[in-house]
This record gives C-alpha cells, structure tokens and sequence, in this order.
C-alpha cells in the first residue's frame, strides 16, 4: 500500500509541475491567436480535472490504509452489520 500511495504523490508532484510550467510558459509567451488562447484554456480545465482525480485517488488510497491497518475483529463485526442492514432493506 504505501509503494501506491508513493506513486500517487509522484504523480501529484508531476502535476504540480506541469501546471508551474504552463503557467510560467503563458506569462512569457501569451497566446497570438484564438485557436492558442483556446487550447492553453483546456489545457488549464484538463489539468485541473487531472488534480482533482489525484485528490479523489489520495483520499481513496487513505480509507484503504484504514482497513488494511484497522484490527481484524473490527472489520469483521463492520461487515457483520452491513450483512444486517442489507438483509433488513431487501
């Protein structure tokens, strides 16, 4: 679990870079023409979609180290009751 979550925050740092350098490559070279400003402006909403994803993905990998590292008995009895919570809704 915790090579995953290495990888997510190398991924995370990539990131973090590549937005440093796209806005570092806007500020020196702003965009001539529509078509730029147009494909710089997704370039921005796919990398934010992409940070979101690695916030979605962290978290995700933090709840699986819950259970992972939470004691046997514990998740036993969780899986227990939601065993009793589906049999009483269906």
């Amino acid at each position: 679990m915790d090579k995953l979550l290495e990888l997510v925050l190398v991924g995370g740092i990539a990131w973090i870079v590549a937005a440093v350098v796209l806005r570092i490559t806007r500020a020196i070279n702003p965009p001539r023409s529509r078509h730029s400003a147009n494909k710089v402006s997704d370039l921005e909403t796919d990398l934010a979609a992409c940070e979101q994803d690695l916030v979605d993905a962290v978290a995700r990998i933090e709840v699986l180290e819950k259970i992972v590292t939470d004691d046997r008995y514990q998740l036993r009895k969780d899986i227990d009751a939601l065993d009793s919570e589906n049999k009483r809704a269906g």
